[in-house]
């Protein structure tokens, strides 16, 4: 069968990763902090980025149970993983920019 949440399933585990990697650089190189002050700050910081991956799981989930099993034809699964995998990159790489002045 053919897998439509693949897109956003992966990208929120390296995203998880990357949160985990941040607890461990904080524990590793703590800088100027005390590693348990370090370790206090990065973990707030990784929580923000979990719960803003639980609606991004509830997306792959309700891909996962609605259109990945269906029998939907498979190029319009792949237009959905596709779709889906521009809409978080564009959301992640654009959303908080600052607009130049010019």
């Amino acid at each position: 069968k053919r897998q439509a949440h693949g897109m956003i399933e992966l990208s929120v585990i390296f995203i998880a990763g990357g949160a985990g990697l941040q607890l461990g650089w904080s524990v590793l190189r703590p800088g100027l902090l005390t590693r348990r002050a370090a370790l206090a700050i990065a973990a707030r910081r990784a929580i923000i980025i979990l719960i803003g991956c639980v609606p991004l799981l509830v997306i792959a989930g309700t891909i996962e149970g609605f259109i990945s099993p269906s029998s939907l034809p498979s190029l319009f699964k792949y237009a959905v993983s596709l779709l889906s995998g521009v809409l978080l990159y564009a959301y992640l790489l654009l959303v908080g920019r600052e607009q130049s002045q010019q």
